[in-house]
């Protein structure tokens, strides 16, 4: 391999690692995060989005958002029927 082939691949690969930490840090701070396979968004806390591929992370702001983008709630962590009762609505 060429040094020039050497250098962009290292800058391919240093531009790759930049974009995952970025990813990484914009689901730290969000309300909910989604999981880009199954479609399913999560409350931080649960322990699906510990066992989850950073890649396959993506940051909701709200139920809104998540439910706008044609994900649905986790099962264990999101308790729907509750905040249904709650609502009044069914």
């Amino acid at each position: 391999m060429s040094a020039g082939a050497k250098k962009t691949l290292l800058a391919v690969v240093l531009a790759l690692f930049v974009c995952q930490l970025s990813m990484a840090n914009e689901c730290k701070d969000a309300k909910f995060i989604g999981n880009k396979t199954s479609k399913i968004y999560h409350k931080p806390d649960c322990a699906a989005v510990k066992k989850m591929k950073e890649e396959n992370k993506v940051a909701f702001a709200s139920v809104e958002e998540a439910k706008k983008a044609n994900y649905r709630p986790c099962k264990r962590c999101i308790d729907v029927k509750k905040k249904e009762d709650k609502s009044g609505k069914k």
